[in-house]
Formats: structure tokens, C-alpha cells, sequence
């Protein structure tokens, strides 16, 4: 029995990649994609109440095949091609890894992690600073001023300054937190002062997906590290759980504190302020001049859960994670090509200097919320889809699940640093999330795009392995 158990989780952890974004992609985006689609009226009722928009219900038969095709037929593929390259010998590679990286958990000097933490917690902690987030930290109990918070940040810190606070910040707090190899209760007191440092820090770019990347990232490459050393362990089993529920209650708190306070404003206020733009408040049947439509999704809601605004923010924080890219990724078929045409594949194009970057997540949020500004975010499948057609992003799906497992295959290798193996298998396994909520272009070159931590940590393993390291003599 116990052998069986093993193999189990041996097996987990040999496809986690794929395993964690099929989980993600289901709770986020196909549930709700399917119950959308039937019209199942409890859940549409709540999620148009709260999102302000229509969910997209009528199809004709080509975009019903291309919506279903993109549910269903994207994961399947993606899922192949990983499996598919977990077959692939790539041994070829492994010599320029091991002079890259090194294989010992102590080829980078001792001083480094630290180091790098300290450049990154000062520079961000500055720029923090200076945008006056940290004159704002109570606005987490008021979501009107949490969403001028966020606008003050987005108008005074540049795109590299976010590239440290998203990304730079705890990779480098993992790494500090890996080097501490100690046992006992003042080694735990060290590894929890960068993790405590990273949580603040966070906290005051009032946003949950930086902090909830950060706890993936340092938690993430703290248990693979684990695995990698020990291999698995009923201690290492309790870790894994405890974490994804500490992450999944952060989650869950970060969405309910902002607005649960009943002095906390809502959006509309700041919406109106900034855009002259009126959009739903938390009490539409009360509120002067709210269109009948809403009023009566409002009585509807209201003859299932009743008045009380506690249980219609915990309604809320329930759908949230589940409606944020299934309400999205309902559109593309409907827009894309009848209403947009595609955009041919993006490969970067724009930065190289010629062609455009494609904003189908600017034209899915218009075609939703005609009146308001935003940008919607579905899953990476979609985003193909919009570029080259639904026959050729599924052809994608399988090659992104080929180079995902190759990827995986060389975090697995058993004679190559743990610590590079624990921090950049922690940013893959980020990675397969992010692709079952973003696109593949924002999952690797937005501001929180994994391309920024992953060049940082190859490039400071060679830079330590390479110049150094103490020579032999």
C-alpha cells in the first residue's frame, strides 16, 4: 500500500506542470465556460449581477464547435504533447547545463542570494516609497481607495520597477531562503524574515496576483527542493498542503477584505470620479436610477441569498476566481474572425521593430463592457485562437505541452544544482498556471512575464559559477 502511495506521488511529481494547469484551468475557466453555455440560471444570475456583464449564450453551430474544440480539444493536445516529451531523451544538453549552473547546491557563494535580496528589497521598498504606497496601507478595507492605490502605482512606477516587485523580489527571497541550510528554530526565524519582507512589500502594490506569485515562487521552490533532496516525505506531503491552502485563504481573504467593510467604497465612485462613467454599485435595487434590468437580477439574487451584504460579498469572493477568464474566453468565438479578423501569430514582432502587438484582450473587454476601460485575460488557447484560427492553435497547444515537458524534463535531471533545479521548476510550475489564465506573450514578457526571472537566475548561476567560484588549484 505504501508502495502504491509512493508511486502516486512519484507520478505527480514527475508531470506536476501539466497536473497543476489542468487543475487551475478547470476550477477557473472550464466549469464555469460549461455552466455558462447551458445557461444554468442560479450561476449566470449571480455572475452577471456582480460582473456588470452579459455572458455570451447564443451560438451558431461553426462557434459552438470552435468554443468546445478550445475547451476541450486545447487541453487534451497540450496534455499530449507534455506526455509526448517526457519520452525525448535530452541528455545532449545536460554538459552545457552543468557549466552553466553547476552541480552542487553550493557552486554560488554563500554572499550571493543575500546579496541579491537586499539589492531587490531596497530598490523596490524605494520605489514603493516614493509612489506613497506606503501611506496607503490601510486602504485594504476600502476598495475604492485599494483601486486608487493601484492607480497612483500603475502612474508613477515604470515597467522594470513592477519586473522587481513581481518577479525579481522573490525569486531572490527563494534563493536567500534555499541557501539557509541549518536546522533548528533560528534557521526557520532567518528563511521567514525574507518571506516576511516580500508579503509587505507586496501587500502595498494592492494587487493579490503579486503577492499570490510570490508565495508560489518562494513555497514552490521551497518544497521542490525538498522533494529534490529528500525525495518525498510525509513531512514534505503536509507542507504541500498546508501551502496550498495557506495560498488559496490568501487568496480568498485578499478578495473579501477590500470591500467587506461597510465604510469601504465601492469602484463606482472611483469609476465616476476618474471617467464620468456610472456603472453597477453593490445595492442596484436600491439605488436611484439603476436600470430594471439590473434591479431585477438584483431581486433575483436576493431571493436566493437574501439582503445581507456579507453573503453577497461572499458570493463574490466564491465566483471570482471561477468567472475571471471563463467570461472572456465565452466571447472569442463570437468576436473572432465575424467582428475582428485574426491577427496572424504574435511571435514579438513589435519588438523587433516591425508589426503590432495583438490586443485581443483589449477588444474581448470592449465587445463585453462597451462603456468602461480594461483588459480582459483568458486562457492561452484563446489568444491563439484570435491570432491564427482554431485548426492552427490547436496544433500550438501541443507543441507549448512538448516544450513545457522538455523544459520539466531538464528540472528533473539529478546531476545539475537542486537550487537552480528547485527555483526554476517553481517559475515552470508558475508558468503552467499562468497559461490557463493568460496568453503566452503576457505569461512571458508582462511585467510579471516569467522571461525576466528566468534570465536573471541563469544569468547570476553562470556569473557565480563561472567567475566566482573559488579555482582549482
Amino acid at each position: 500500500m505504501a508502495h502504491l502511495h509512493t508511486a502516486s506521488l512519484n507520478s505527480m511529481m514527475r508531470h506536476a506542470p501539466v497536473w497543476v494547469h489542468l487543475f487551475v484551468y478547470v476550477v477557473t475557466c472550464l466549469i464555469s465556460a460549461t455552466v455558462f453555455y447551458f445557461d444554468y440560471r442560479p450561476v449566470v444570475v449571480f455572475v452577471e449581477y456582480f460582473s456588470g456583464a452579459i455572458i455570451a449564450k447564443e451560438y451558431t453551430f461553426h462557434e459552438a464547435v470552435v468554443l468546445w474544440a478550445l475547451l476541450l480539444g486545447a487541453p487534451f493536445l497540450f496534455t499530449l504533447g507534455f506526455f509526448v516529451a517526457m519520452q525525448v531523451r535530452i541528455s545532449a544538453a545536460f554538459p552545457l547545463l552543468r557549466k552553466i549552473v553547476g552541480r552542487s547546491d553550493h557552486a554560488v557563494p554563500a554572499w550571493m542570494p543575500m546579496l541579491l535580496f537586499v539589492t531587490a528589497a531596497g530598490v523596490g521598498g524605494y520605489d514603493l516609497l516614493r509612489a506613497g504606497a506606503f501611506a496607503k496601507l490601510m486602504v485594504w478595507g476600502d476598495y475604492g481607495a485599494w483601486v486608487e492605490g493601484r492607480w497612483a502605482l500603475f502612474s508613477t512606477l515604470g515597467y522594470f520597477n513592477f519586473v522587481n516587485l513581481y518577479l525579481i523580489l522573490p525569486v531572490s527571497a527563494a534563493w536567500l531562503i534555499l541557501s539557509i541550510q541549518e536546522n533548528g528554530w533560528k534557521s526557520l526565524a532567518k528563511q521567514l524574515i525574507p518571506l516576511a519582507i516580500v508579503i509587505v512589500l507586496n501587500l502595498l502594490l494592492f494587487q493579490k496576483k503579486a503577492l499570490i506569485v510570490s508565495l508560489i515562487i518562494i513555497l514552490g521552490a521551497a518544497f521542490l527542493h525538498g522533494i529534490l533532496l529528500r525525495g518525498w516525505t510525509r513531512r514534505l506531503a503536509w507542507l504541500l498542503a498546508a501551502s496550498t491552502s495557506f495560498i488559496a485563504v490568501t487568496y480568498l481573504a485578499m478578495v473579501v477584505i477590500p470591500t467587506y467593510s461597510e465604510a469601504s467604497r465601492t469602484a463606482d465612485d472611483v469609476l465616476i470620479q476618474q471617467t464620468g462613467v456610472t456603472v453597477n454599485s453593490h445595492k442596484p435595487c436600491e439605488k436611484p436610477g439603476t436600470p430594471e434590468e439590473l434591479r431585477n437580477l438584483c431581486r433575483e439574487i436576493v431571493s436566493y441569498i437574501g439582503a445581507d451584504r456579507s453573503a453577497h460579498i461572499l458570493a463574490y469572493a466564491a465566483l471570482a476566481p471561477m468567472t475571471r477568464t471563463s467570461l472572456p474566453a465565452m466571447h472569442y468565438p463570437v468576436v473572432f474572425p465575424e467582428r475582428h479578423p485574426y491577427y496572424g501569430l504574435d511571435f514579438g514582432q513589435d519588438i523587433l521593430g516591425f508589426g503590432g502587438m495583438p490586443d485581443d484582450n483589449l477588444v474581448i473587454w470592449k465587445h463585453m463592457y462597451p462603456s468602461l476601460p480594461g483588459a480582459a485575460g483568458a486562457p492561452y488557447q484563446f489568444a491563439l485562437y484570435s491570432q491564427v484560427g482554431v485548426a492552427w492553435a490547436l496544433m500550438l497547444c501541443f507543441i507549448v505541452g512538448i516544450v513545457l515537458g522538455v523544459m520539466w524534463k531538464i528540472i528533473l535531471a539529478d546531476d545539475i544544482s537542486r537550487v537552480w533545479r528547485s527555483l526554476m521548476g517553481s517559475l515552470l510550475i508558475l508558468f503552467s498556471i499562468y497559461l490557463a489564465i493568460d496568453s503566452i506573450r503576457g505569461s512571458l514578457l508582462a511585467s510579471y512575464g516569467l522571461i525576466w526571472a528566468w534570465l536573471f537566475i541563469s544569468l547570476f548561476f553562470f556569473l557565480s559559477n563561472s567567475l566566482l567560484r573559488p579555482k582549482k588549484t
